[in-house]
């Protein structure tokens, strides 16, 4: 929490997801000083057909789109999760279930990367339910999400 609290970005990104009577969805919240957050969610299905990594990752690319409609974007950026595994699954080389969600994300930042010469983000973790607004934000819209189904 510390480490987000020091952080003085222009723009930070928030993703979560929720599970609610056998529903997942998911959620990304873009915060940008001096503007109204920027909000896009999914609905992913039954909690018996996804998981919440897969919920996690897409969640990293809902970010990824808000990071591409933003005009002018600054950087260096962070996205922050509640998922460490989420997190870590991009770091290695190896097929899992879902790893292509993560690839989707990779793909989506590598654009934005080719569109911006001063391009620099880092996916941060942090605590879930730890009241940090931009988390609870993405948790709330998720949660929203997921029961609206």
């Amino acid at each position: 929490i510390a480490d987000h609290t020091q952080n003085n970005d222009n723009i930070q990104v928030y993703c979560n997801r929720s599970g609610h009577q056998g529903n997942i969805g998911t959620a990304a919240v873009l915060f940008r000083a001096g503007k109204s957050p920027h909000v896009l969610h999914y609905y992913l299905g039954k909690d018996d057909e996804h998981t919440i990594f897969e919920a996690e990752a897409v969640g990293l690319s809902l970010a990824a789109q808000l990071i591409t409609m933003e005009e002018d974007p600054t950087f260096l950026l962070f996205i922050f999760i509640d998922n460490q595994a989420t997190i870590q699954s991009g770091e290695g080389f190896y097929s899992h279930s879902g790893a292509y969600l993560i690839d989707c994300f990779c793909s989506r930042m590598k654009k934005i990367a080719k569109e911006h010469n001063d391009f620099d983000s880092m996916v941060h973790w942090i605590p879930g339910h730890s009241e940090v607004h931009g988390n609870e934000e993405a948790d709330r819209h998720a949660k929203k999400d997921a029961e609206g189904h």
